[in-house]
């Protein structure tokens, strides 16, 4: 699953959807619960954007899940162009850490990302494994060094 992307300047007509390179197409990633960021300050053609969400390898639909990790990627021109992604978490998120619903596993959609003097500050959940029998999940904002 890619994230895509389309523009509008009215609400009527819209730009046809592109992609957003959140991953390598051939690394067998899909990317998930979308949280998009979108700095007030900016406009136009310089619109800063902030995408963050995370990442499942294909092959968790298998079985065989390494563990879901989070992301960020940003763009400085209203999403012509994308930056590199920037992982977040160091360690992958088992699948078997997160909450347990009667639908299954509950990966949520606590993420988001705001601009606070020009900086992309992504907010995200992370479950660590269980301990002592219980369920630990915990809320990051990650703030990246201030412009020079």
């Amino acid at each position: 699953m890619d994230l895509v992307m389309s523009t509008s300047t009215d609400g009527i007509a819209w730009t046809a959807p592109q992609r957003i390179p959140t991953t390598d197409p051939a690394a067998q990633t899909h990317s998930l619960v979308p949280g998009l960021g979108v700095d007030h300050a900016t406009s136009g053609r310089t619109t800063r954007l902030a995408v963050v969400y995370y990442t499942m390898a294909r092959s968790c639909e298998a079985g065989a899940c390494p563990g879901l990790g989070v992301s960020i990627v940003t763009s400085g021109d209203g999403g012509r162009t994308w930056g590199a992604p920037e992982r977040l978490n160091a360690v992958p998120m088992r699948l078997d850490w997160i909450s347990e619903t009667g639908l299954g596993r509950m990966l949520a959609d606590y993420l988001s990302v705001s601009f606070v003097n020009g900086r992309a500050i992504p907010v995200f959940a992370l479950a660590a494994e269980v301990e002592l029998g219980q369920f630990r999940q915990a809320i990051f904002a990650r703030v990246p060094p201030a412009r020079s």
